[in-house]
């Protein structure tokens, strides 16, 4: 029975014009062609089984149109009456069934990627790839991607509003580069400056943004940053839905009862969150990582061109600027902590699993 998986059947099984790749869609006709009163609407139960495991016809079906999953798809009363003949796809269930969602579960974890999932689930990693057809026939790659917490801040947070400063010296405003940045000079040279100085290459008094001291300009920046949490919030919270369409550009809170199609008329897109739950957890990493003094050593590490020696931000910051970058740390964290968009509590897990063992006892 936990093989056993029921999908819908929307029309008539002939009505489909994709009936080859739909397995519930060929366990119907399957009943139909043994005289099983088949309609709209009922929910028809399969189990994808394994293919043969030598070169013989094990059935009506020859072994070569048994690579898709649709193909061996059987009703679970086939697979009964087999005894043992046709046995489950185990390999197909946890590609299929299992590592897809639990690598969007992980995804915000730093460090976990499907191919670690796949070798702890017993997978092998190329026969996962090769295996991973999903049952409308398109394949998806499920392990050689890297998850967005390897990625380089710069394509990670590519899309993010990002946190500006306006300098009380050159009256500009500029991005916030973080605790430091790499500044090259004429002769291709490279050096570390903090975070704490405007970018504006003109500005006449750079250092600390244009404040008289250290204090104000943390004070300036914390509440900068509050502001930016406060106007991403207020985003979020208005739950606006915008077409996903480029072409179209509508932004609406108005649904139609069709579901989530656009509003528009002659538009084929769809309406998704304007600012979505995952959207909040990319900004508020963003601002954290912005202020993490050990984050920024690893990325300027990997910008470094000519100095292989591990970078140590402590001897190019001066102690007033790590104190500030620390202080304005603690704060950016604890709003990353409130959210609670990549984190499961164990009470979740403890009751989920003590009904499943109640309901099997």
């Amino acid at each position: 029975e936990k093989y056993t998986i029921t999908k819908g059947l929307s029309k008539h099984p002939k009505d489909y014009p994709d009936a080859k790749s739909q397995p519930h869609v060929q366990v119907a006709i399957s009943m139909i062609s043994n005289n099983r009163h088949v309609n709209t609407g009922d929910h028809i139960p399969y189990i994808i089984t394994a293919p043969p495991e030598t070169g013989e016809n094990s059935g009506p079906r020859n072994i070569k149109k048994e690579s898709s999953a649709a193909d061996r798809a059987r009703h679970p009363d086939e697979v009964l009456r087999s005894n043992g003949a046709l046995k489950p796809d185990v390999m197909w269930y946890l590609t299929q069934q299992i590592l897809p969602p639990i690598s969007r579960l992980c995804e915000p974890i730093e460090a976990i990627s499907p191919k670690f999932l796949a070798e702890k689930l017993g997978l092998d990693s190329s026969s996962v790839q090769n295996r991973s057809t999903m049952e409308g026939g398109e394949e998806e790659l499920l392990i050689d991607y890297k998850p967005a917490s390897l990625d380089s801040d710069e394509q990670r947070f590519k899309d993010v509003e990002k946190l500006k400063m306006r300098c009380f010296s050159c009256n500009t405003e500029q991005e916030f580069p973080g605790v430091a940045r790499i500044v090259s000079d004429g002769s291709g040279s490279q050096s570390i400056m903090s975070g704490l100085c405007c970018t504006n290459k003109n500005c006449l008094n750079p250092a600390l943004w244009g404040s008289t001291n250290h204090f104000e300009c943390f004070s300036r920046i914390e509440n900068t940053s509050s502001i930016w949490v406060h106007n991403l919030m207020s985003r979020y919270y208005e739950g606006n839905l915008k077409c996903n369409d480029p072409s179209c550009g509508l932004v609406t809170r108005q649904v139609s009862v069709a579901g989530g199609v656009c509003l528009r008329t002659g538009c084929t897109g769809r309406l998704v969150p304007y600012e979505a739950e995952r959207d909040v957890q990319v900004h508020l990493k963003y601002l954290e990582t912005l202020f993490n003094m050990k984050h920024a050593e690893g990325q300027l590490q990997k910008k470094m061109s000519v100095d292989d020696r591990k970078l140590d931000l402590s001897r190019q910051i001066l102690s007033h600027d790590r104190t500030v970058f620390g202080a304005l740390h603690k704060s950016a964290q604890r709003v990353l902590d409130s959210n609670s968009f990549n984190f499961i509590s164990s009470s979740f897990w403890n009751g989920l699993f003590n009904k499943s063992k109640k309901s099997k006892q």
